[in-house]
C-alpha cells in the first residue's frame, strides 16, 4: 500500500512537471518507502523481501513515466508543429496581402474563393463583394462567352503559364471602365480540391509608355522620311547648282575662245589663252570637289589627274609631270584652294620654265611634316627666276591668286630658286578663324 501511494505520486509529478522532476519523486519516494515502511523500519536493510518489494516498485514506476513522457512528448511534436503550421500561414497571408499584383483563388466552378486587397483594388471592389462571386464578373462583356471556353480548356489540362499569351487582356472594374492587364495562372490542390490561382498585373503605365514610344518611333520614321526627301532635294539642287555654275564657267571660257580668234595683239592672245585654260580647270575643279556633304577628298589621286589635265590645256605633251604624294585626304574647303594653287603653279611652270626648251619636268610633292601640317611642292627643272625676282611684290595674275589663296587657308608661300626652281604651300593641320585673315607670308630664297 505504501508504494502504492508514492506511485500515484511520481504519477501526478511527471504528469505536471516532466520526465526529470517524476524520476526524482520516484527516487525519493522509494527512499522514503525503504526506511519507514518495509522490514526493519526505520533502517535501509537488505532482505530478500525488501529487494523484491524495490524492485517490483521500480518496475511499476517505470511503466507509469515512460508512457507519460512519451504522451508528453508527442503532444509537445504536435503543438509545435501546429505553431509551425500556424506560423507558416500567417506568413503565407502576409506575403499573399503583400504581393502588390492582385491575387486571386478561383476554384473548379470558377468563382473567387479568396482574394488579396490588392486583387480587391485593382477592379475597385471591396473585398466581401467579390468573394465567392463568379470570376466572369471581372471580365469585359465583350469577351465573357469566349473567356468560359478557355477556362473549361484549361481546367481539362491545368499548367503553370500565362493566360492569353500573344492578346492583349482587359479587366472590368466595378465603375464599368476596362483596363490593360497580365495574368498568370497556376493550378494547385486544396483540401482535395482543384484550385488556381491567377496573379494579375495591371499594365495601364507600361502600355501608356509603349504607346509614347509608338509615337516617337513613328514621329522618328516621318521625320527621317522628311529629312531622306530633304536630302535628296538638297542633292538635286546642289547638282543641279554645280552643272549650272561649271556650264556658265564653260560658257564664258567658250565666249572667250571665240573672242580670241578676232584678236591679232599676241600678248592679249596669250591673256585670253590663259584665261580660258583657267576656266577650264576651275570648272573640272568645281565639279570634282565641291561636295554639299563635307566629304573627305583622296587629294593625291585627284593631284595625278590635275597634272594630266592641265598637260592636255596647255597643249604640252613633251613636258612630263610626275605626282609624289603620300595618301592625304581632306575636306573640299581646303582641297579646292590647295588645287587652284597647285593649278596656278603648275601653270606658271609650263609658261615661263622652259622657253626654248621642247622638254621639260614638274615635279609635285604632297605630304604631311612632323606638326600635321600639309605641305604642297612643286618643282620643275626650267631657267629658274630671274634675278632680283621678289614673289610678294610680283604683279603676276597667277601670284596674286596664289596670295589671296594662301592668305584664305592660312598658311605660307615660299620660292626657292636653284636648278629650276621650287614652290611651297605650307597650310597647318588647324587653321585658326583669325589666322586666315592675315597676308599670307611670301619668301623668296634667290640662290
Amino acid at each position: 500500500m505504501p508504494f502504492l501511494f508514492f506511485v500515484l505520486a511520481v504519477i501526478v509529478t511527471t504528469f505536471f512537471s516532466g520526465l526529470w522532476p517524476g524520476v526524482f519523486c520516484a527516487a525519493l519516494s522509494g527512499l522514503a518507502v525503504w526506511y519507514f515502511f518495509l522490514t526493519p523500519p526505520h533502517s535501509f536493510a537488505f532482505s530478500l523481501q525488501n529487494v523484491l518489494n524495490l524492485g517490483a516498485y521500480t518496475l511499476v514506476v517505470t511503466l507509469a513515466i515512460l508512457p507519460i513522457h512519451f504522451l508528453e512528448t508527442a503532444v509537445k511534436r504536435q503543438r509545435s508543429a501546429e505553431a509551425s503550421k500556424a506560423v507558416l500561414a500567417r506568413q503565407h497571408e502576409a506575403l499573399f496581402e503583400a504581393d502588390p499584383n492582385g491575387i486571386l483563388l478561383v476554384d473548379r466552378s470558377g468563382r473567387i474563393n479568396m482574394l488579396n486587397a490588392q486583387g480587391a483594388k485593382l477592379f475597385g471592389y471591396d473585398r466581401e463583394e467579390l468573394m465567392g462571386q463568379p470570376v466572369d464578373t471581372l471580365v469585359p462583356v465583350r469577351f465573357r462567352g469566349h473567356h468560359a471556353a478557355l477556362r473549361a480548356e484549361f481546367a481539362a489540362q491545368p499548367s503553370m503559364r500565362a493566360m492569353g499569351a500573344g492578346r492583349d487582356l482587359y479587366g472590368l472594374r466595378k465603375d464599368g471602365t476596362e483596363f490593360p492587364i497580365e495574368i498568370g495562372l497556376n493550378p494547385f490542390a486544396s483540401e482535395g480540391a482543384q484550385m488556381v490561382q491567377a496573379v494579375i498585373v495591371d499594365i495601364t503605365e507600361r502600355k501608356r509608355a509603349e504607346e509614347r514610344l509608338r509615337l516617337a518611333l513613328a514621329e522618328a520614321e516621318r521625320e527621317r522620311a522628311r529629312a531622306e526627301v530633304f536630302a535628296q532635294q538638297r542633292q538635286t539642287m546642289f547638282t543641279e547648282l554645280q552643272h549650272r555654275v561649271a556650264n556658265n564657267l564653260q560658257l564664258v571660257a567658250g565666249m572667250l575662245n571665240l573672242e580670241r580668234t578676232h584678236v591679232a595683239d599676241p600678248r592679249a592672245k596669250d591673256a585670253l589663252t590663259t584665261s580660258i585654260m583657267r576656266l577650264t580647270l576651275i570648272s573640272k575643279l568645281h565639279r570634282k570637289l565641291h561636295d554639299p556633304d563635307g566629304f573627305q577628298v583622296d587629294f593625291s589621286a585627284f593631284l595625278k589627274e590635275l597634272c594630266d589635265d592641265i598637260l592636255t590645256a596647255w597643249g604640252a605633251p613633251n613636258v612630263k609631270c610626275s605626282v609624289n604624294s603620300v595618301h592625304v585626304t581632306l575636306t573640299a574647303d581646303k582641297a579646292i584652294p590647295i588645287a587652284l594653287v597647285a593649278t596656278e603653279l603648275i601653270s606658271n611652270a609650263l609658261e615661263h620654265a622652259f622657253d626654248g626648251r621642247p622638254q621639260g619636268t614638274i615635279n609635285v610633292g604632297l605630304g604631311r611634316d612632323g606638326d600635321g601640317a600639309i605641305r604642297l611642292s612643286v618643282t620643275d627643272d626650267g631657267t629658274g627666276l630671274p634675278d632680283g625676282f621678289d614673289p610678294a611684290n610680283s604683279k603676276s595674275l597667277g601670284l596674286r591668286i596664289i596670295q589671296g589663296l594662301t592668305s584664305q587657308l592660312g598658311g605660307r608661300f615660299e620660292a626657292v630658286n636653284g636648278k629650276g626652281t621650287t614652290f611651297f604651300l605650307i597650310i597647318p593641320d588647324t587653321v585658326p578663324a583669325s589666322l586666315g585673315e592675315q597676308p599670307p607670308t611670301v619668301i623668296a630664297s634667290l640662290n
